[in-house]
């Protein structure tokens, strides 16, 4: 028996998340900004202590403990999505450099010995393509440098541990700054745990089989939750999933699995991703 894990997802559609859309939509640069912090926090220190960083976060920003659990949670997920990602890229760069250096170089260059012998036997040899097979030798050649370059690179960062992660995409921080602020604040998550109640203390879901729907009880957080009465501590909304709704509903009632969501603006609509794990044989 092993684990095998679900990333499931849902519009929030206005009518039935108001309050939800309007939380998200005032918190999420906020959110956004202690988790840029966090991640360079994290990446510049070889002695990162998430239970002593956890404190400093809730006391700096007035957020609770579990807020400030899944911001270092989504700073270090990124981070060791960036050092998978440059491992990946390595890889391919060697094998690109090999690709050139063994196969398309060393092809050309016979080539080109071919068309030398022939034109010192006396033979006629077309100059234009000589002229193209040279002029596409050196266009190689250039490449296979500048694919060194890039390795050389790439294994310094991984080597020391300088990574480069633009929040938001370089593509559109240099071509449209307003798009690239909304990419990169355009994010919450909510880390779940079996232990606490519906799987998740910040986000819960509850199955309402009379409508098929599920519920959400969302806790607020940035300094509301201090002050807050009683009726105002959650905002709430309700929404349908389509795919392995089966199997969320059983996480729900048997609890083996924690509960983690996310909720992305895409193009001024609202997303609720939820990810969990089953047991399969």
């Amino acid at each position: 028996m092993h684990k095998r894990k679900f990333t499931i997802f849902t519009q929030l559609h206005e009518e039935n998340n108001a309050d939800i859309i309007e939380y998200f939509d005032d918190r999420r640069r906020r959110y956004a900004k202690i988790v840029r912090e966090t991640f360079h926090v994290i990446k510049n220190s070889d002695t990162f202590n998430k239970s002593s960083y956890n404190p400093y976060l809730q006391k700096k920003y007035e957020i609770t403990k579990r807020t400030a659990g899944s911001i270092i949670s989504d700073a270090q997920g990124r981070l060791n999505a960036l050092k998978e990602l440059k491992v990946f890229e390595k890889k391919q760069l060697e094998q690109k450099i090999e690709h050139l250096e063994k196969k398309v170089l060393p092809k050309l260059v016979l080539k080109l010995d071919d068309y030398i012998n022939m034109i010192n036997a006396g033979l006629t040899v077309s100059l234009v393509k000589l002229r193209n097979l040279r002029r596409k030798i050196v266009a190689k050649k250039n490449k296979l440098n500048q694919l060194k370059q890039k390795l050389n690179n790439v294994t310094y960062q991984i080597e020391s541990g300088c990574l480069k992660l633009c929040f938001g995409t370089k593509y559109l921080l240099k071509r449209d700054y307003k798009r690239f602020v909304e990419q990169r604040d355009s994010q919450m998550t909510f880390v779940g745990s079996k232990s606490e109640k519906a799987q998740n203390l910040m986000l819960q879901l509850s199955y309402n089989p009379k409508n098929n729907q599920f519920d959400i009880k969302l806790r607020k957080d940035f300094k509301d939750f201090k002050n807050a009465s009683k009726d105002d501590k959650y905002v709430y909304g309700c929404v349908y999933f389509r795919h392995h709704k089966s199997e969320l509903i059983s996480v729900l009632q048997q609890g083996y699995s924690p509960l983690s969501y996310k909720i992305i603006k895409k193009r001024n609509r609202f997303y609720l991703y939820c990810t969990f794990e089953i047991h399969v044989e």
